[in-house]
C-alpha cells in the first residue's frame, strides 16, 4: 500500500509543479495585462483632467 502511494506521489507531484508553474505563469500574464491596462486608463484620466484643466485656464483667460 505505502509503495502504491509513493508510486501515485512520484507521478502526481511533478505534474503537479508543472500545472502551478503554468498557473503562476498564467496569472502573472494576466496580472501585467491588468496593470498595463489600468495604467493606460490612468494615463488617458490623467490626460483628460490635463486638457480640461487647460481648456479651463484658457476660457477663463479669453
Amino acid at each position: 500500500f505505502m509503495d502504491h502511494l509513493l508510486l501515485i506521489s512520484h507521478t502526481l507531484i511533478p505534474e503537479m509543479r508543472a500545472w502551478l508553474q503554468k498557473m503562476i505563469i498564467f496569472q502573472l500574464a494576466i496580472i501585467i495585462v491588468f496593470i498595463c491596462m489600468w495604467q493606460r486608463q490612468h494615463r488617458v484620466m490623467v490626460y483628460h483632467k490635463r486638457n480640461a484643466g487647460q481648456r479651463f485656464v484658457y476660457n477663463c483667460i479669453y
